[in-house]
């Protein structure tokens, strides 16, 4: 919905959608460019657990492609940073 709020992993549009630090960490990793194998290492978890954070985020946050996840991973991680808004 790309109403995150400055300073938040609250939504300022829904504020029922919540990021947990799961849901960061792998939004984040999806930023830097890192694959689903990739994140499940470093995170010490199955890479089938992986792609289920990234559609329950699509779900919550009605992102319909990779691509539009992409986008958003970069625009959340700056308002949750504070450094948009």
């Amino acid at each position: 919905c790309g109403g995150l709020e400055k300073d938040s992993r609250r939504c300022v549009k829904c504020p029922r959608l919540t990021l947990t630090k799961s849901q960061l960490y792998i939004i984040d990793a999806i930023r830097t460019g890192m694959n689903n194998q990739q994140i499940a290492q470093k995170l010490g978890i199955s890479h089938k657990t992986i792609f289920s954070h990234k559609i329950n985020i699509m779900k919550k946050f009605q992102i319909a492609t990779k691509q539009e996840l992409t986008r958003f991973s970069s625009v959340a991680l700056a308002l949750s940073a504070g450094r948009i808004g």
